[in-house]
């Protein structure tokens, strides 16, 4: 029976690991864990002999990433064309390969055929691709568990363990 208090004392303690806790407090010696790569964001592709296509609607526009097919160089100083049912509109390019046209009609959910021309001092080409924007998913929030819950379980164990001690100390019982 003396190892009764000795196990509660020892359950107190694991309570909170026990309820998810941290006892690393979140330091690791290995690798840095990296962030995944969110592969389900909308975007539409598509490529030729000469040319590969990433379209990617982002913040009110759609950015057009361009590059060579056979070497994966940016394209740059194009002159590039998107036509689509809601958009006909001339892209700038905002960086080396980049190049960026208005796209808020694009937010809508569904797919939106595109028909993007390239114009190089070489070469020209036609390119065609759907971007499919998806239905918005709801979001279902779940009850937290509340912080206080594991502490307040380990303070009752503890007084729990303390209540024990103290009635076999009064009764004189040593078994």
């Amino acid at each position: 029976m003396k190892c009764i208090p000795v196990f509660l004392l020892a359950a107190c303690a694991a309570l909170p690991a026990w309820a998810g806790g941290d006892p690393s407090d979140g330091h690791t010696h290995g690798p840095a864990e990296t962030a995944p790569i969110a592969l389900d964001a909308p975007r539409a592709t598509a490529h030729s002999e000469d040319f590969e296509l990433v379209v990617v609607p982002a913040a009110g526009e759609l950015r057009l990433y361009l590059d060579r097919y056979d070497t994966n160089a940016p394209v740059t100083g194009a002159r590039v064309e998107v036509e689509s049912a809601a958009l006909r509109a001339a892209a700038r390019e905002v960086e080396p390969g980049v190049y960026s046209v208005p796209g808020e009609a694009f937010i809508a959910p569904g797919q939106h055929p595109l028909s993007v021309t390239v114009e190089t001092d070489t070469t020209a080409d036609l390119l065609a691709a759907t971007l499919e924007i998806a239905a918005a998913v709801p979001v279902v929030k779940v009850a937290a568990f509340p912080q206080w819950v594991p502490w307040a379980g380990a303070g009752g164990l503890l007084a729990g363990a303390a209540i024990v001690a103290l009635r076999r100390r009064r009764r004189g019982s040593t078994a």
